[in-house]
């Protein structure tokens, strides 16, 4: 559980811009994953944010843009990063409109995003 805690929620913690954005994004994608919404293997982060949008209308194309800035660029301009928190807030509202709270609540105890760990 405390594992889990970190996964989830470790971009909260005080780090390196670089950080803090691989962290938020296994957070995002740890979210999906125990909702049965997983990357699919050969499929690009972009592909993924696109399917996500166009069949459960989850909204993750921020976070997958501040992700492939650092991925391509090597930093991601100070003034992005600020956007971490909302980013995930656009996923975490879609994500709301689409599952309920106690789903949300159930899959925290899903071990399929540990198993996948490191896989975003």
């Amino acid at each position: 559980v405390a594992f889990k805690a970190w996964l989830r929620f470790g971009y909260r913690l005080p780090t390196d811009n670089a950080t803090k954005i691989r962290r938020a994004y296994a957070s995002f994608a740890s979210l999906l994953a125990d909702s049965g919404l997983a990357r699919l293997d050969g499929e690009t982060r972009n592909e993924y944010a696109e399917r996500l949008s166009a069949e459960v209308s989850i909204s993750a194309s921020r976070i997958t843009k501040l992700l492939e800035t650092l991925s391509y660029q090597g930093t991601v301009p100070a003034e992005d990063v600020r956007f971490v928190e909302e980013a995930l807030l656009d996923v975490e509202r879609s994500y709301d409109e689409r599952y309920s709270r106690i789903r949300r609540a159930l899959s925290f105890f899903s071990p399929v995003s540990i198993t996948r760990w490191r896989t975003w």
